[in-house]
């Protein structure tokens, strides 16, 4: 597993070890799709549901790649 030289590598940059295990927790639960839950936040404010980052990207491609606007 890719988190198990983590934290070596961030202690020799100079990491805090405090960090470096948070920021391997903080992976680890992403990895383990601890972090997937879809709320209703942001429907209840635009009216319309949330959509996949990827859709957004798509959508925006041209201005997230500093591209003059249409």
């Amino acid at each position: 597993m890719p988190s198990d030289h983590l934290p070596a590598g961030m202690l020799a940059a100079g990491w805090e070890p405090w960090r470096a295990a948070g920021l391997v927790e903080l992976y680890g639960l992403y990895a383990s799709g601890g972090a997937a839950a879809v709320a209703s936040d942001v429907e209840k404010p635009t009216g319309r549901p949330a959509r996949p980052f990827a859709a957004f990207a798509t959508e925006h491609a041209a201005a997230l790649r500093g591209e003059p606007g249409n």
